[in-house]
């Protein structure tokens, strides 16, 4: 863009100059055409002429103003180049990033002790649980260790204490009745024989409710009703403070 004003110049000025070698001839030869006889005359015609236009001056101001533009474009455009542009959006993101990566740092440090937190109450829960296995199957190695051979534990009588009488399964006769009568403990079979129906411990006798049926607690013998025959019976055995019955 600057280029074409500069030619667009230099041919202004070429052709102002043309033009004032042109005007300056015309003037020249309208001096030489007119008659030198008469002096007074010439004068009179002489000073009758217009003065040339001021061509030069108009070209001069054109020339100028031109040049004033040029000048002012190239200093927009100088200034448009030696400002840097901002760094501002820079800096900020810079810091943007430095924030965002200490936060992901910290988040990462908490997680690490979260984790390590866990491991550590993940590993004393596994201890404790080993612990109470370990506790458990002691105490069920003792049991078996110590239960007489033909017998199958039934309580602890700790466990007994207070009681005249409780049920429990047994291995062979299903649901079975354990009573105490004159502080001696008996065990046998709670179904039954007349019909399939659970006998219990009323003292003096075992009494089954659906038929009236009556039982001997010592032995299981039939005592009244239409039971058809006796409660079978199981051996009891009280050692290290254990009941034991016959399998």
């Amino acid at each position: 863009m600057s280029l074409n004003r500069r030619e667009f110049l230099r041919r202004i000025m070429g052709g102002s100059a043309l033009l004032v070698t042109a005007l300056v001839s015309s003037w020249e030869l309208l001096q030489n055409l007119s008659p030198n006889a008469n002096g007074n005359s010439s004068s009179t015609t002489v000073d009758t002429l217009p003065p040339p236009p001021p061509a030069t001056e108009t070209v001069s101001a054109t020339v100028t103003e031109q040049a004033t533009v040029t000048v002012t474009e190239k200093t927009v455009t100088a200034t448009e180049y030696v400002n840097p542009p901002s760094t501002q959006k820079s800096s900020t993101s810079s810091d943007t990033s430095a924030q965002t990566s200490q936060q992901t740092s910290q988040q990462t440090s908490q997680t690490s002790a979260t984790s390590q937190q866990t491991s550590q109450q993940t590993s004393q829960t596994t201890s404790k649980t080993a612990s109470s296995s370990t506790s458990t199957s002691s105490t069920t190695s003792s049991s078996s260790a110590g239960t007489p051979p033909g017998y199958v534990l039934v309580a602890s009588m700790s466990s007994l204490a207070g009681k005249s009488s409780a049920y429990f399964n047994h291995p062979r006769g299903g649901l079975s009745l354990l009573l105490n009568s004159g502080g001696q403990w008996y065990a046998g079979s709670a179904t039954c024989t007349h019909r399939p129906c659970t006998v219990k411990w009323q003292p003096p006798s075992i009494y089954c409710p659906c038929h009236d049926g009556y039982f001997n607690p010592t032995n299981g013998a039939v005592t009244g009703g239409p039971p058809p025959k006796a409660l079978p019976q199981y051996g009891v055995l009280v050692q290290n403070g254990n009941l034991y019955v016959t399998a």
